[in-house]
């Protein structure tokens, strides 16, 4: 069994998000939309296509939140976001499901 530290942990996954992002920018299979779950987003189906969001810049200016915008409630449970430019994922949630 691999014996994993904090330090190996955030190099994984900074491994595997720029994998996935050099991957979606090369092939630009992703459709426009939120993804709920890390199987959505290994399909390549988006969940929810038809909500418009939009990006804030957190207080530490490196997070960004994502807020609905017909309420401007912010979104917190997606695993990923599209906005047919932009991939943005949830690193908490990629650890999470890395580490299974």
């Amino acid at each position: 069994m691999i014996k994993l530290n904090f330090n190996s942990i955030i190099v994984y996954a900074f491994l595997i998000g720029n994998s996935f992002i050099l991957y979606s920018q090369d092939r630009n299979t992703f459709s426009k939309g939120i993804y709920q779950k890390v199987d959505d987003f290994k399909k390549m189906t988006s969940t929810d296509t038809i909500t418009t969001f939009r990006i804030k810049i957190g207080n530490d200016t490196i997070s960004n939140r994502f807020y609905r915008v017909r309420d401007n409630k912010r979104l917190r449970k997606p695993f990923a976001f599209y906005d047919g430019e932009h991939l943005y994922v949830n690193l908490k949630k990629m650890i999470k499901n890395f580490l299974k």
